[in-house]
């Protein structure tokens, strides 16, 4: 799609004031101030067959993790090895010991997941031609701090407007409806009735300096509007010490008094998230609470990268799932993923990436864009890690091949527009609750899109590398 004859100085202006009007923003240079997150001018042409199968497989998606979260076995035969050389993952893993040990005070937990695809070019024959087909690829399944459902709500509007301005509204319908805050929103609310007390409140856990403040306000916004009783509190992880308080005979968690009904993480996923003890002692309070944590810590495990490279081995979704249909759905969204441990295993899947480095990726047990490992590194760090159990810390991954589209990025900190090939990330949330005998609610609620520049390895936007799009939708023509 070429957009050149579509752009000047007054859609740029108009784009960004509307981003601005309209809620697609993040936090500014300074404390009380917003600027527009950074986007895509235009919508990326996607394939409708891969947006609506990404979308049909979420609930059965959601399905599975629930049960991974739920099967403390699995779980810790899984990360045994990552424990022993992964601190982050290690404390994470002690929590959930300890309240296993102890019993689960809420068996209720609520799941706000996101599973990232990419499009995966490849060549295939047909006959005496070659042509090239893009697939759907499974990135990755988030289940702690899920974003941008608050911003990327509003890009169907968004879109609808700047596809006017610029004289292409006969693409208008193939832009898709998208209300992922309104699903999660419903799911909030559903988790809050689910606790009981109409007077508990929905605590908020959040970053020192929450960058994404906006989306995350979108969420307590789309809440009030639907349920003006429910009240929200936020607060920080590094001051949660300060305000909350576990009841020892009843396990009810209180945030300055006031019962606490739902506690949702939007921090906590990374190590410097928890500066100190006292941060730690604070996720282990919670845990041990009546409280329903989205998520607890059994389902925060769950999404990590070891997890998921299991979950791809031959025979292991059939522990979850009984339709052969939706295991082959699923497994045909995977790409290779290899373990690292040191074992006959992990020393050949080591050695496949160190001759060949560009054809893979190292991913650590790590959320939020800026972790992994590319190209020529992916060689140097494996030989130094050779025979040294750290490897363990990682996953091989093989590196997917995105096809580029043009496109421009408005980015909040520059006037001047970036201009290229433009490769994208689609997302797909879905809402779970449930608890150890059954899943009461399991929905996809929306869909997003993110792209960055062409070339460029990671693609998290917080972490200002990637920019906020939606997507173009197209019939392929076989």
């Amino acid at each position: 799609m070429d957009w050149s004859t579509s752009i000047n100085d007054t859609v740029f202006d108009k784009a960004r004031m509307w981003a601005l009007i309209n809620g697609i923003t993040c936090k500014g240079p300074t404390s009380t101030s917003l600027r527009h997150a950074p986007f895509l001018l235009f919508p990326s042409i996607f394939p409708a067959n891969s947006f609506n199968k990404a979308l049909q497989i979420q609930s059965t998606i959601g399905e599975v993790i629930h049960k991974v979260s739920r099967d403390s076995e699995f779980l810790l035969e899984v990360l045994k090895s990552t424990i022993e050389v992964d601190d982050f993952t290690r404390k994470l893993y002690e929590v959930y010991k300890i309240v296993l040990n102890e019993g689960v005070a809420q068996e209720i937990s609520l799941g706000i997941l996101r599973t990232d695809y990419m499009l995966n070019k490849h060549n295939s024959n047909i006959g005496v031609s070659q042509t090239t087909e893009e697939e759907l690829k499974m990135i990755e399944i988030n289940t702690i701090a899920s974003s941008f459902a608050g911003l990327a709500s509003q890009f169907p509007d968004f879109r609808r407007y700047i596809l006017n301005i610029t004289g292409h509204t006969n693409l208008i319908p193939q832009i898709p409806d998208n209300a992922p805050l309104k699903g999660i929103a419903e799911g909030l609310i559903a988790a809050w009735s689910l606790y009981g007390n109409p007077s508990a409140v929905i605590l908020m856990v959040v970053e020192d300096i929450p960058n994404n403040i906006a989306d995350q306000m979108h969420h307590e916004f789309a809440v009030k509007k639907l349920k003006p009783e429910v009240d929200f509190v936020i607060c920080s992880l590094s001051k949660l010490h300060q305000y909350i308080k576990l009841s020892h005979s009843n396990k009810n968690l209180y945030f300055e008094g006031v019962e606490v009904s739902v506690v949702y993480y939007r921090a906590g996923y990374e190590p410097d998230h928890y500066s100190c003890d006292s941060d730690w002692e604070s996720r282990l309070l919670i845990e041990r609470s009546n409280a329903i944590k989205c998520p607890s810590i059994n389902l925060h495990l769950a999404g990590t990268k070891k997890v998921q490279q299991e979950l791809a081995r031959p025979g292991v979704l059939e522990r979850y799932l009984q339709d052969a249909n939706m295991v082959k759905e699923i497994q045909e969204t995977f790409v290779g993923i290899y373990s690292l441990d040191l074992t006959e295993e992990g020393d050949l899947a080591a050695g496949m990436a160190i001759k060949n480095p560009e054809r893979y990726v190292l991913k650590p047990q790590r959320e939020g864009g800026g972790n992994n490992v590319y190209g020529k590194d992916v060689a140097s760090t494996l030989l130094k890690l050779c025979c040294l159990k750290e490897r363990a810390a990682y996953i091989l991954m093989e590196l997917i091949k995105a096809p580029a589209r043009n496109n421009v990025m408005l980015r909040p900190e520059s006037d001047k527009p970036i201009v290229g090939p433009m490769v994208s990330e689609l997302g797909v949330y879905g809402v779970t609750i449930g608890n150890k005998e059954s899943i009461m609610l399991n929905r996809t609620v929306g869909h997003l899109l993110r792209s960055k520049l062409q070339g460029t390895d990671e693609g998290g936007i917080v972490a200002g590398f990637g920019a906020l799009d939606s997507p173009l939708l197209y019939e392929e023509v076989n």
